[in-house]
């Protein structure tokens, strides 16, 4: 018997999303630490891409319903919420958005696979169904461009810095989410203060110094620079200063890989 249209479609982006777990276990590896669990939902999309494959008429429906688990996993994750949130700022968007969206694919393709196998004589794509399908692509493709402009135009300490937010005590803030500060500079006036609020419960360890270009740890203390020594923050506010004289001082977390922050004092 041959594989349905929506079967063979199934497959396809069960296999594309597999592919994107692992590139996602990549970067997460590379930048933030080891993250095995994304390399397993890699395996386990490859293995049910092969289930669809199989032909069995009820395979595209529990392929489908291992797409739909997998998704909900993924976008429960810590960070995920936050990264969602924060599209032009969280270098993870685009990939942690095309895989949810890949999942909604399969799961849809996957439903009426099913749907055509049982259904009996010529196996044909549903109309209705690939058009809302190819609406939530649309949908996709249209979240990705902006986010992608926008991350491909970070604020940079040697740059413009981005608007400087401040607390009800009119104090300089900056928010930490997944694996990331939401800016990675700040202007702050001499002799003020800085917070530092985890938007999230991804825990946080903050101190003086960064990571360099080959994606070094650097502890180093600027002179002038508030003494901050491997203070943990999660799902709370960290207060840094006060900031007496003006420079550039440097504020990193060694827990996660190229998490860098650059105080701009004057």
């Amino acid at each position: 018997m041959t594989l349905a249209v929506l079967g063979k479609g199934t497959a396809l982006s069960l296999s594309f999303n597999a592919l994107l777990y692992c590139v996602y276990y990549w970067l997460a590896d590379v930048t933030v630490g080891n993250f095995i669990p994304l390399l397993i939902l890699g395996i386990v999309m490859v293995i049910a891409s092969g289930l669809v494959l199989t032909n069995f008429r009820w395979a595209p429906a529990a392929a489908g319903l291992v797409a739909l688990i997998t998704g909900v996993v993924t976008f429960l994750a810590p960070g995920s919420l936050a990264t969602l949130a924060h599209p032009g700022t969280d270098r993870f968007f685009p990939i942690l958005l095309t895989i949810l969206a890949c999942d909604i694919v399969a799961l849809g393709l996957g439903l009426g696979a099913t749907l055509q196998n049982y259904r009996g004589g010529e196996r044909t794509a549903l109309r209705q169904l690939t058009t809302r399908l190819a609406t939530i692509v649309g949908l996709v493709l249209g979240s990705l461009l902006p986010a992608t402009i926008v991350a491909a135009n970070p604020p940079s300490a040697n740059g413009s810095l981005a608007p400087v937010s401040t607390d009800p005590n009119g104090i300089a803030t900056v928010h930490m989410a997944g694996a990331n500060f939401r800016q990675n500079a700040i202007l702050v006036p001499t002799g003020s203060k800085l917070t530092l609020v985890d938007d999230d419960k991804e825990p946080h360890v903050i101190a003086n110094g960064r990571w360099t270009t080959d994606g070094k740890a650097e502890t180093t203390r600027e002179s002038g620079a508030p003494d901050v020594q491997n203070v943990s923050i999660t799902r709370g506010s960290l207060p840094i200063g006060p900031f007496t004289i003006p420079g550039v001082y440097h504020l990193y977390c060694p827990v996660h890989r190229n998490m860098n922050l650059a105080v701009l004092v004057q």
